[in-house]
């Protein structure tokens, strides 16, 4: 398949210094967009389309009013990750709520709180990121530029154990060694 003309490839790294342990499976894959890539980066897949990104680990804050009689509120993106929602009202932290997926305006996340929350303006804060991408590689191989809709001539590693310390890119919330991360094992 061609490729674009900007891409730059360096040799595969010497395969103890991503891997821990036998039994990984290294492919090449379509990317989403044009990127410039880290060895170890992590990658996820975007099911929609196929294709491989970097994990998106933006933080993403709204700052809601409450009025007393309103527990569900729209987070304004599609795809939150729940297990990074943090939740504050009337300054204290909440863990009382659930994640509504797709049902606010145009397919947007809404959260539910199981109490209104007091009314006040700007007393409700939540943060979250966003899992469009499914974790799925880890890049294989160093200093990569590619293009969108291509498929690089680069490994992106499928499977197996990697060394956690040699990762870029993962949210800290998951980088504990022993986490089972898709196809991913994460080993010191």
């Amino acid at each position: 398949m061609p490729q674009f003309a900007s891409e730059t490839i360096t040799a595969p790294i010497d395969p103890s210094v991503l891997l821990a342990g036998n039994g990984h499976h290294i492919a090449d894959r379509t990317l989403e967009a044009n990127l410039t890539l880290a060895l170890g980066q992590v990658l996820g897949l975007y099911s929609a389309n196929g294709r491989f990104a970097p994990l998106d680990q933006t933080v993403r804050s709204v700052t809601l009013s409450g009025d007393g009689s309103k527990s569900t509120f729209d987070l304004g993106h599609h795809s939150v990750a729940a297990e990074t929602i943090f939740a504050k009202v009337d300054d204290v932290e909440s863990a009382d709520w659930t994640l509504s997926v797709g049902t606010g305006p145009d397919g947007v996340d809404q959260i539910v709180f199981a109490s209104a929350p007091t009314s006040d303006t700007n007393n409700v804060l939540v943060r979250y990121q966003q899992s469009i991408y499914r974790l799925a590689g880890v890049l294989y191989q160093g200093d990569v530029v590619t293009g969108a809709s291509e498929y690089p001539a680069m490994p992106v590693l499928q499977s197996g154990a990697v060394r956690r310390s040699k990762l870029v890119g993962l949210p800290a919330a998951l980088n504990v060694t022993g986490n089972l991360l898709g196809l991913l094992i994460l080993e010191d």
